[in-house]
């Protein structure tokens, strides 16, 4: 009795330990590195010791105006006399005349909405909203039609519903000891939706501007 339980155990761990030798090649072989990584981790027994979290309500304040130090308006006075130029300036003669071309209005359908939310990677963090990756993805075609219409709205209003500019900052410390506030980076959780929105109008864009462009030019 114990020598055929004993041989039913080998077998099962057997083919368990081959199942998992299969997965860890299949990772090596896809070419992601995140499940590299993760892989790695589960083999090594790898655990990040996160740096303690220190309760300072005054911390959050402190902060916010650390973060919010580039927003304080600064005027300079122009004092240069080239700035102050006493002809109203012209354009060159030889300046380049493009002909007015008829443009393709931009508008959105659910079909692409639909297809957009279907590939999003669950596994990022969500946006201010606190809805899930995963929950757009499932729920999408329940959400295209009504994110199509916001969508078309706002270009027909040529406005950004404000909750799409709203963003949550996370400071995530450098390092284990906390010296000061510039020792924690500042990670902003921008809204999922509004990033969705941003690539179709820069692929409406680059569509335009494309054939206007240099073809050396690089960057900006």
């Amino acid at each position: 009795m114990h020598t055929e339980v004993d041989k039913i155990l080998y077998n099962q761990a057997f083919q368990s330990k081959r199942k998992y030798s299969e997965k860890l090649k299949k990772q090596f072989s896809a070419n992601d590195p995140a499940a590299v990584w993760s892989g790695l981790k589960n083999i090594t027994n790898y655990k990040t010791s996160a740096p303690c979290s220190v309760v300072n309500l005054q911390l959050a304040d402190d902060l916010n105006v650390f973060y919010c130090w580039f927003e304080k308006p600064s005027i300079t006075p122009l004092t240069h006399p080239d700035l102050h130029p006493s002809h109203p300036l012209t354009p060159p003669a030889n300046s380049l005349c493009l002909p007015p071309a008829t443009q393709p209005i931009l508008n959105f359908c659910e079909e692409d909405v639909c297809q957009v939310f279907k590939k999003q990677k669950t596994k990022k963090a969500s946006g201010p909203d606190g809805v899930s990756l995963a929950c757009r993805k499932v729920c999408a075609d329940q959400l295209a039609p009504i994110f199509t219409q916001i969508f078309n709205r706002s270009l027909v209003q040529c406005e950004v519903p404000h909750c799409f500019k709203c963003s949550t900052i996370i400071p995530v410390p450098k390092k284990p000891q906390i010296s000061g506030l510039n020792d924690y980076r500042p990670v902003a959780l921008t809204s999922v939706v509004m990033k969705a929105y941003d690539r179709w109008v820069l692929a409406y864009l680059k569509d335009i501007t494309g054939p206007l462009l240099d073809p050396h030019q690089f960057a900006y």
